[in-house]
This record gives C-alpha cells, sequence and structure tokens, in this order.
C-alpha cells in the first residue's frame, strides 16, 4: 500500500481519469459531472490524497483550500470532498 499528497499542478491525465473513473462507480448518481471534472460545483482540489494498491488508486480524499471573509475579517479555511474507498 503507498500514500500519496499530490499538488494540483501534480497530478497528471492518467492519475486523473483514474480518480474520476472510480468516482463515476462510487458515485453513480453524479457521472455526469465526474466523468468530465474532479472539480465538485467548479471547486478545483488544491491537493489530493490517494491510496494505492499494485498501482491501483483504491481510496481518494481531496482538500479544498480557500481565503473567505468573516465580516472584514480574512480567515483561510480548507474543506474536504470527493471522497471514496472502492467497495471491493
Amino acid at each position: 500500500m503507498r500514500i500519496t499528497t499530490l499538488s494540483e499542478t501534480e497530478i497528471n491525465p492518467a492519475i486523473d481519469a483514474a480518480i474520476r473513473k472510480s468516482l463515476c462507480l462510487v458515485f453513480s448518481d453524479d457521472i455526469s459531472v465526474f466523468s468530465q471534472t474532479r472539480a465538485w460545483h467548479g471547486s478545483i482540489p488544491s491537493w489530493s490524497h490517494i491510496i494505492e494498491v499494485d498501482g491501483k488508486i483504491i481510496a481518494h480524499v481531496s482538500v479544498i483550500d480557500r481565503h473567505i471573509l468573516i465580516g472584514d475579517h480574512p480567515l483561510h479555511i480548507a474543506g474536504i470532498q470527493n471522497i471514496f474507498v472502492l467497495p471491493d
């Protein structure tokens, strides 16, 4: 088992396709989104954390990095999205 953290700039087309394929499998109601992008509601991940076994991505979570305002106060926050663990 290999656990890897990748910044969005390190996601190559093969990794992107593998993640999207699994997202489509796990979230079949959202195939129209995940067959095209990993950006859920337009939010592009800052980092993706993947677990691989025998070269296959079996689990994933991505982190969204944002700066928001609470009133006049800036705040740096993070959120998670696109979590999956393959059923098998």
